[in-house]
């Protein structure tokens, strides 16, 4: 029951995510959810692969990589092996040529790349197999390139959280550094950049919420005066001593 619960939130936050960052493939979230709803993981990739929408070929390829990558993750759930080992491996090199596909067809400043980046790395990880580690420089090299070139910033959060889930914290906080910035960029007050640190903190997100609070204090400094930086360095300190395990009684 527990694992199943699981599953179904899996599916859901891949969902909700995919269906609120881009738009150039709304229709095929649409039918994805449709689909998948009813583990209907053939079928979609059959309607994917007579599609005659020549345009819409990075994320018709994207597509297919997700649907089997979800695909495995539903197999191993239910523990339904006959088809997991009689197609498993048909279905894993689907994945990584698709993807693979969508990144030779698009730039770096295209969702869909960094998006089909991201997933090839977690298909590797989850292997445990030699491709992991050029998988990760390769997810780090194509979101870098999107922090600096595109606008949206949901992408690059979603990358970093996903790093901090399989606990790459220090590659997560490369990224959140990345996503902080593009925050940043929108002119915070001082006020509000301490307000979002305190949001990241109060969900737990402690790599998320000490990257702006570095943003925070680097402002501070220049701005307050040095009786009110050092009240707010203590206070803030003061947070993660009480965060970690011991208290912040261990050196």
């Amino acid at each position: 029951m527990l694992r199943g619960l699981r599953f179904m939130v899996f599916i859901l936050s891949m969902s909700l995510w995919a269906s609120s960052v881009f738009s150039q493939c709304a229709t095929l979230e649409e039918l994805k959810v449709k689909y998948l709803k009813d583990n209907q993981y053939n079928e979609f990739i059959d309607f994917l692969n007579n599609s005659q929408d020549k345009q819409n070929t990075p994320c018709i390829n994207y597509y297919k990589a997700l649907t089997r990558y979800l695909q495995l993750k539903y197999l191993e759930e239910k523990q339904l092996w006959d088809d997991y080992f009689a197609n498993g491996n048909a279905y894993r090199e689907q994945i990584v040529e698709s993807a693979k596909n969508v990144i030779n067809q698009t730039p770096t400043n295209d969702c869909l790349r960094a998006k089909s980046r991201l997933l090839v790395w977690q298909f590797h990880r989850d292997q445990q197999d030699v491709f992991c580690e050029q998988a990760l420089t390769d997810l780090m090299t194509d979101v870098s390139a999107y922090a600096k070139e595109a606008n949206d910033a949901s992408l690059i959060r979603f990358v970093a959280d996903k790093l901090k889930a399989y606990e790459e914290k220090t590659k997560a906080r490369e990224v959140y550094k990345l996503y902080v910035d593009k925050l940043v960029l929108g002119q915070m007050t001082e006020l509000e950049l301490k307000n979002i640190a305190a949001g990241f903190y109060k969900e737990e997100n402690l790599e998320l919420a000490q990257t702006v609070y570095d943003v925070y204090i680097e402002r501070a400094q220049i701005s307050f005066s040095p009786d009110k930086f050092i009240q707010e360095l203590f206070e803030i300190a003061s947070l993660f001593v009480l965060s970690r395990p011991d208290n912040g009684r261990s050196s």
